[in-house]
């Protein structure tokens, strides 16, 4: 425990306000330039912005430090995942070649499905009285979901059938989501059973 803190001891304030303040300004800023066609460049370059300080925080976290503890990582690569999708969006904004849409699913199937899989699995190993750097099964659906991010996002240029690329982000998305599944029924069976 005292090696953790001395890990931690250089980041003051793990919510980082100085950071999370401006990413919500940008995020306003970016709601009310977003429907207007004109403010498309500014709107782009807001959203990068916003995305840009969200990779900022997660990073100060320094989780790599956190080797040992998967259910951590898993939550700041969500957020990587949500910053790096904001930026992909920005740029698609200003970008003939890129659709918003698959730059969208960096954030929806990047980091919500990160964060969702990661969250719950920390949640349920918690609620079972159990380590949650335990659960094998975390990094592998972490890993599952950023297969069905990127084959989502690069469907339009997936060489052969587009629909080839959807069901490689199914499958991977759908085997992330039994793994997690696994997580749950084994985590309830060990809590019955204690």
């Amino acid at each position: 425990k005292n090696v953790e803190r001395t890990r931690y001891a250089g980041l003051a304030a793990r919510a980082q306000p100085g950071l999370e303040g401006p990413a919500r300004v940008l995020f306003l800023a970016a709601r009310v330039l977003l429907p207007l066609p004109a403010a498309q460049p500014a709107a782009a370059l807001v959203i990068c912005g916003a995305g840009l300080v969200i990779i900022v925080r997660a990073v100060r976290w320094r989780l790599w430090w956190c080797t040992a503890r998967p259910d951590l990582i898993g939550l700041g690569i969500g957020y990587l995942w949500l910053g790096t999708g904001l930026i992909l969006m920005g740029a698609a904004l200003v970008l003939d070649d890129w659709r918003l849409t698959d730059a969208l699913h960096g954030v929806t199937v990047g980091a919500l499905g990160t964060l969702t899989i990661s969250v719950m699995a920390r949640n349920r190993s918690l609620w079972a009285k159990h380590d949650p750097g335990e659960a094998k099964g975390i990094p592998v659906a972490v890993g599952l979901i950023a297969v069905a991010a990127l084959a989502r996002m690069a469907a339009g240029w997936w060489p052969g059938s587009i629909w080839t690329a959807y069901w490689v982000a199914a499958g991977a998305w759908a085997g992330a989501y039994l793994l997690l599944i696994r997580l749950l029924v084994a985590t309830t069976r060990k809590r019955r059973a204690a």
